[in-house]
């Protein structure tokens, strides 16, 4: 390995922690916060308790995926794509 690849993968898979790391962080909030997390939700969301755990476990198994760079583009595209949901859900109407 030379020392150019060395520092790309380095910087790589820090990128790659950084950016799963607040993911990880969400998610168990999810778990401990869930009251803080319902009030946001829009009255007409049935069992807001549940999609926040569902909520929880996706942003927890995506960023695990990233961390470990297992399927991570399937997973980023997977947390984009619940993310522009849940905007869409919460403040369009």
């Amino acid at each position: 390995m030379t020392k150019k690849s060395f520092y790309s993968s380095l910087f790589i898979n820090s990128g790659r922690i950084i950016f799963a790391l607040p993911f990880l962080g969400f998610g168990i909030n999810h778990f401990i916060k869930t009251e803080k997390y319902v009030f946001f939700m829009p009255d007409y969301i049935p069992f807001p308790e549940y999609l926040m755990y569902f909520i929880g476990i996706v942003f927890i198994l995506s960023a695990i995926n990233i961390i470990i760079n297992f399927k991570a583009r399937i997973s980023a595209l997977v947390l984009a794509g619940i993310l522009a949901l849940l905007t869409i859900i919460v403040y369009l109407p």
